[in-house]
């Protein structure tokens, strides 16, 4: 089952490298991110910081990224705030 994409865009891929794994610069806005494999054309990528202020909560978003060659198809799963 393909997870429900609220916004999709197809944008030009521009890759961002943190310890040695890429990102689509587009959702590479986080203070930590996790990237989930499917395949190299397919995967997840969930960006998050902490709250400044409290040491508690923080905000985040997820999003499943399709590569098709020098373009991305960015699908904006979900967000949080909390």
């Amino acid at each position: 089952m393909a997870a429900p994409c609220l916004r999709r865009r197809q944008l030009p891929y521009e890759e961002v490298v943190r310890q040695g794994v890429s990102f689509p610069k587009q959702c590479a806005q986080g203070c930590t991110l996790v990237k989930v494999v499917e395949s190299e054309q397919l995967y997840f990528v969930e960006a998050s910081c902490p709250s400044d202020a409290s040491g508690f909560g923080g905000y985040g978003n997820a999003y499943l990224v399709q590569h098709e060659g020098s373009t991305i198809q960015l699908c904006y799963i979900t967000g949080w705030i909390s």
